[in-house]
């Protein structure tokens, strides 16, 4: 399971390094380069189908105007509608709740569907001529039913007090919110049982055990390893004399608490009724609001802190688990359905003031891990479903895509990023196991009333080309070849800005995103291994459907 882990982590760093040649063609913008002065007004009669009309997009090798096959020489592919049942490619793992708005393309009432000819279905497959890469598209196309697609001005929201109050109520009611220290502060007497148990060690001679009962294995020399204890025996001397007899419960009203060095923040711990949770409030570069709230597993040792990732996706009669539980026992685990979370979350959304904003988008089963410091290993902490709430602008949603932004492009940039908006909750038999709220913004004036998007046979054939480009050099990657099997294409809103200019402004232009999962073969260290990754919550690619050019999520241009 550990080297499995470790693969999978390999490939996902691997997977954010830059690709080792560009098209000729300015498919990818420099920063600064993505204002809306080349996009075009649309003028044509809505309902209408659009013909085979110049667009002025992005020319990638000739894609304008062509078929979207995208032969080039070096692959071979082929594009277009099939009417097969769809198979999302996500093993289970993510489905959409009620009150989505995505529609599908072959809807006969979605004239933005028809305008762009959009099929229901879109099948492509596209290989190297050595194999080392290949895509397949079997993909169900999503498309917002609306009539016309503005682009909005957006802003970063106030992280206000009225805000705060509002989401302390929401989530605790009248329930006081105590300063954490009580829940994290250390008694003499806590303190005194370790540095018991440090000397026992240090008397008996085995200072190295010590460390290997952490985990540590063959890491220090017994040298080391005594003077380490030593010190670490010391430093518990102190903090025993400076510690108090008790700790008692100080109620604080949640606020920022200026840090003087730009940042903000407030550490909470409530009992409600049975449930006792963590409350985060956050201001720091990149992440001009932060609202997280954690339930506290009475069975986990004291401090740790779970953290929810999407289970693995199989059947519940898998009999190849490595031990897990199926899918099935898993399900049961989490103690409610998937609808029940979202009709949860929907509650929430509601008490906070959002749903006039936000619906229920996709919901995954999730685990929730922590690290138990004692044996130095991850733990399982129970089951639930995480819902993920999607923004919609006039019946037009802003994509759900789990990349949190902020990214810089080298470790010598100064400028201040700003990371996108995010809202989800997760649920389980116990009621609200985890929720986080992440730098809401303020929707303002349209910049567009109505703008033109590609058809989208160009938007396939960039997204095809652009595929074979992104991996041209396996080798640098530690990558034998790599197989993409794409799922799903939406269409949606994307969070563009330009960081030079104002870190905390923006654009909403209309994208298509690509979500699907890949195996990859990574060689590294004299070692081969498949991984196979079924990461349905990350975009493989955005294009921007006005002009065709990639948006770099991890980057927000």
């Amino acid at each position: 399971m550990r080297k499995r882990l470790a693969v999978t982590l390999i490939f996902v760093l691997s997977a954010l390094c830059g690709c080792a040649k560009t098209p000729e063609q300015a498919v990818v913008r420099e920063k600064g380069d993505h204002g809306i002065e080349g996009y075009q007004e649309e003028t044509e009669v809505q309902g209408e189908p659009a013909g085979e009309t110049e667009t002025g997009g992005a020319d990638v090798d000739g894609l304008n105007g062509a078929e979207p096959a995208g032969d080039s020489g070096d692959a071979d592919s082929a594009s277009g509608t099939g009417g097969e049942d769809f198979t999302d490619g996500s093993d289970g793992d993510v489905q959409q709740a009620t009150g989505g708005t995505d529609m599908p393309a072959s809807s006969e009432t979605n004239v933005l569907a028809q305008k762009l000819q959009a099929p229901e279905v879109y099948q492509a497959s596209v290989s190297s001529e050595d194999g080392a890469f290949s895509l397949n598209c079997d993909a169900k196309v999503f498309i917002p039913d609306v009539e016309k697609v503005p682009v909005y001005r957006v802003t970063q929201k106030e992280f206000s007090q009225e805000f705060i109050d509002r989401a302390t109520n929401a989530f605790f009611g009248d329930a006081p919110v105590y300063d954490a220290d009580y829940l994290y502060g250390e008694t003499r007497a806590e303190i005194e049982e370790r540095l018991n148990k440090l000397k026992s060690y240090m008397a008996a001679g085995i200072p190295k055990d010590y460390y290997a009962s952490l985990g540590f294995t063959d890491e220090f020399s017994e040298e080391e390893a005594y003077e380490l204890l030593q010190a670490e025996i010391d430093s518990m001397e102190e903090k025993y004399q400076e510690a108090p007899e008790t700790i008692e419960k100080v109620e604080a009203r949640p606020a920022l608490e200026d840090d003087g060095n730009g940042s903000a923040s407030f550490f909470g711990y409530v009992e409600n009724g049975d449930e006792n949770y963590t409350y985060y409030l956050k201001r720091y570069s990149g992440t001009p609001m932060e609202i997280t709230v954690r339930r506290l597993c009475p069975e986990i040792s004291k401090g740790a802190v779970v953290q929810f990732s999407p289970v693995p996706g199989r059947d519940s009669d898998d009999a190849e688990t490595d031990g897990e539980p199926t899918r099935g026992e898993m399900e049961a685990e989490a103690g409610i359905t998937q609808d029940e979370a979202a009709q949860k979350a929907e509650e929430y959304l509601e008490a906070l003031d959002l749903a006039q904003d936000f619906s229920c988008g996709e919901v995954e089963l999730v685990r929730g891990l922590y690290n138990e410091f004692t044996s130095n290993s991850m733990q399982t902490a129970g089951y639930g479903w995480q819902v993920n709430c999607t923004r919609d602008v006039d019946g037009f949603p802003i994509t759900n895509d789990l990349g949190v932004g902020g990214g810089l492009e080298s470790m010598e940039s100064t400028i201040e990023p700003w990371c996108y908006e995010h809202v989800s909750f997760v649920i389980g038999k116990e009621g609200l196991l985890q929720a986080e709220i992440i730098n809401l913004y303020e929707v303002g004036e349209r910049r567009m009333e109505n703008v033109k998007l590609l058809p989208f046979s160009e938007i396939a054939g960039i997204f095809e080309q652009m595929m074979q480009i992104k991996n041209a050099d396996m080798s640098a990657r530690h990558q034998n070849w790599i197989k993409y099997d794409i799922a799903r294409a939406a269409l949606g809103y994307v969070r563009i800005y330009d960081p030079t200019v104002d870190s905390r402004t923006g654009t909403l232009v209309p994208a298509w995103d690509f979500f699907g999962s890949s195996d990859v073969e990574i060689h590294y260290d004299g070692e081969t291994s498949v991984a196979h990754i079924s990461d349905v919550g990350h975009s493989v690619l955005t294009i921007n459907a006005a002009d065709g050019t990639v948006i770099d999520r991890s980057l927000g241009y």
